[in-house]
């Protein structure tokens, strides 16, 4: 636990930094896709072309940051003396990788803008698929150092730089080109003004996702945090399988705000916010029931003392998959200043409250802690989102109780679930794990669909499907 608590610090320095990766994302792919839509190929290769010289500057800008990182890594963060040189690595190839994302990042907006959501996705698997093979041949051929983790990562985004760069080529609109001279002052300070607040937005996502580990690190030491960091990996790869599912809906939404169709928008996300919620609802839900088991079977005896752990990092994503439906209908509209300045200081008042009740309280477990952060951020990423969202279409306010009742009943009813199977059940191995937690969840998909889905959202969810 002490070698793998350094992990979660370096992901989580990462994941500051890949803040800027989202926040230019969100900005030039919404100018970029509604150019698109409009048969703008002029305006469009402005768009991409400016976003370049962007990113551009900001990897030359986060030269000197990273180099700063690097050098002082034992003064800002516990690390023990024996993992000092191996962390320094570790820190600088994912610093790096994070460089070459960018550049990923930046060609990957043409996909997302033709609705090429199966290709994305197919890039993400195999992000996620070579960084793991990578580490287990780094580890089995050379030594098991936490620095082939980084390495893993920077030649993970080097592959996937050039399969993006061979799918933008195939793609794009021939019409549509990158060039340094189509450069756009006024695109820069559209994208710029927008980036600005997605930017202050996504911070406040970070400060209340993830910085709950920095504060156990230094407060509860570095096994606590090795904990926490593999509970938080665990909510990681849910994460990643909710966005996907709700991601699925951002094309469309776009596409209905460049027509003016606005009911087609409202239908989409008042619609598709319960469904994302619901299903999302049902994997966090039978996952969270099943913890003890998860963690004792999967990670090893002892691990299933932090349970609850688990516990508090799921409840949070059922309600973050539904947002994030919320969230493209606001920036499609560019609407993105009052969820920033409302994120970021939520994000501020929840470590002000975290650590003063460490300084005081000194609570003995990281439980209060998670507690505490997980109420924050449903109140950011959902009931912010809700705030935005009736500003802009004030005629759908009463739409969304239904929807968080819903969402909340589809994941206390999984939850009990797992937990009355998995005390029936003596699981021995992951096999068993994974059969059950598989049957658990199917089972309580086809209840939530006929007692808690209404028929149209029923509808709804199988033209997804197909």
């Amino acid at each position: 636990l002490a070698a793998y608590g350094v992990l979660p610090l370096a992901l989580i320095i990462n994941q500051y930094i890949g803040v800027a990766t989202q926040t230019l994302t969100h900005a030039y792919t919404r100018f970029y896709s509604v150019a698109l839509q409009k048969g703008n190929y002029v305006e469009a290769s402005k768009d991409i072309s400016t976003s370049l010289v962007v990113v551009l500057l900001i990897s030359l800008l986060l030269v000197p940051v990273g180099i700063g990182i690097v050098c002082n890594v034992d003064s800002l963060f516990q690390i023990p003396s024996d993992l000092l040189d191996s962390s320094r690595l570790l820190f600088g190839y994912t610093l790096f990788s994070f460089v070459v994302s960018l550049m990923s990042s930046l060609l990957n907006v043409t996909l997302y803008a033709t609705n090429r959501l199966d290709l994305m996705n197919i890039l993400k698997i195999i992000r996620v698929i070579f960084k793991l093979l990578f580490v287990v041949i780094a580890f089995e051929v050379f030594t098991k150092d936490v620095s082939f983790v980084g390495l893993a990562n920077l030649l993970t985004e080097g592959l996937i730089l050039l399969a993006s760069a061979f799918l933008f080529l195939r793609f794009k609109p021939s019409a549509v080109r990158i060039s340094l001279r189509m450069f756009d002052r006024a695109v820069l300070f559209s994208i710029l003004g927008m980036s600005i607040w997605v930017l202050i937005q996504l911070c406040g996502d970070t400060l209340l996702y993830r910085t709950d580990n920095l504060i156990v690190n230094h407060y509860c030491g570095t096994v606590a945090s090795g904990a926490l960091g593999a509970i938080s990996e665990i909510g990681s790869y849910v994460s990643v399988i909710v966005s996907v599912i709700g991601s699925l809906f951002g094309p469309l939404i776009l596409a209905a705000f460049a027509k003016c169709d606005h009911n087609k928008v409202k239908s989409l996300f008042l619609e598709q916010s319960t469904i994302v919620g619901c299903l999302s609802a049902i994997l966090a839900g039978t996952i969270s029931g099943c913890s003890s088991s998860i963690l004792y079977t999967w990670l090893g005896h002892g691990m299933e003392q932090y349970s609850w752990w688990l516990v508090m990092k799921m409840v949070v994503l059922p309600y973050y998959a539904a947002g994030g439906i919320l969230a493209f209908v606001y920036r499609s509209w560019n609407k993105v200043r009052l969820p920033a300045i409302a994120t970021i200081g939520l994000g501020v008042l929840d470590i002000i409250i975290l650590i003063s009740i460490c300084e005081f309280f000194k609570p003995t477990s990281a439980m209060l802690i998670l507690i505490i952060n997980a109420i924050f951020s449903v109140l950011q990423c959902f009931v912010l989102n809700i705030i935005v969202v009736c500003k802009i279409y004030s005629d759908c306010k009463v739409e969304f109780l239904p929807i968080a009742l819903k969402i909340t009943m589809s994941f206390g009813l999984c939850y009990v679930f797992g937990v009355a199977t998995t005390s029936w059940l003596e699981i021995n191995n992951l096999a068993m794990l994974g059969g059950m937690m598989m049957i658990n969840a199917i089972i309580m998909f086809v209840f939530i669909l006929l007692f808690v889905l209404n028929k149209n959202e029923r509808i709804k969810l199988f033209e997804l499907v197909k």
